[in-house]
């Protein structure tokens, strides 16, 4: 999992965490103790410059997620909230998520 949506419930809060691949939790620590210290966001002037895509093969009923990148940023929204959190990640986080992709490595997770 590259990410966490623990923080969804917090109203307050306008974007997510993001939980780094790399990461390793010190003695004593776990992974989502270490993750909370290290939240990503955007900028107000970052979010407005976001142009958002879509897959070619998402359904017309919006049902799917956006993608938009901004320097050494990627951001993932659900297009059916298109105000709604946005999940952010490093250019690095998002290169392994992709490669996990490419491998296999979430084909269980589609039925």
């Amino acid at each position: 999992m590259i990410g966490s949506a623990s923080d969804r419930g917090d109203q307050s809060a306008q974007h997510v965490s993001s939980v780094p691949l790399i990461m390793q939790a010190k003695k004593g620590e776990n992974r989502m103790d270490v993750a909370k210290a290290e939240k990503m966001i955007l900028s107000e002037a970052e979010r407005a410059s976001l142009s958002w895509l879509k897959a070619q093969g998402s359904t017309y009923n919006g049902q799917c997620v956006e993608i938009a990148s901004t320097y050494g940023k990627i951001a993932i929204r659900d297009s059916k909230d298109p105000d709604g959190h946005i999940l952010v990640y490093t250019s690095d986080e998002f290169k392994a998520f992709l490669e996990g992709a490419r491998n296999g490595e979430f084909d269980g997770l589609v039925h």
